[in-house]
């Protein structure tokens, strides 16, 4: 996949890219270079909401198992997950604070 590539500049391009697919921006919001992180989070087609879905339910982008299991995900990994979406800036603290009780309520 293109937005793992060592290349920082093929990185920071489809992270520019507003054709790029939600899995690939997922993963280059996380990347190590900032200016990558910085063009994802940017990108008019990152939706930080529809994220934040998917890691409510455990099924982020791209992670999904083959076959029909389910995802055997903890509330507290979801947790941290979302944690790492708070300080990048991809989801507020207010959102966060009620992702994080929704999550804390199923145990």
């Amino acid at each position: 996949m293109l937005a793992s590539d060592a290349d920082v500049y093929i990185r920071r391009s489809i992270a520019a890219n507003p054709n790029a697919s939600a899995r690939a921006l997922a993963l280059l919001a996380a990347d190590s270079d900032d200016a990558v992180r910085s063009a994802a989070l940017a990108n008019e087609s990152f939706d930080a909401a529809r994220l934040l879905d998917a890691a409510m339910i455990g099924n982020a982008p791209g992670t999904q198992p083959a076959g029909d299991a389910a995802p055997v995900v903890s509330p507290a990994d979801e947790i941290r997950k979302l944690y790492e979406l708070l300080e990048m800036g991809a989801i507020t603290q207010g959102e966060f604070d009620a992702a994080k009780a929704r999550l804390l309520a199923l145990l």
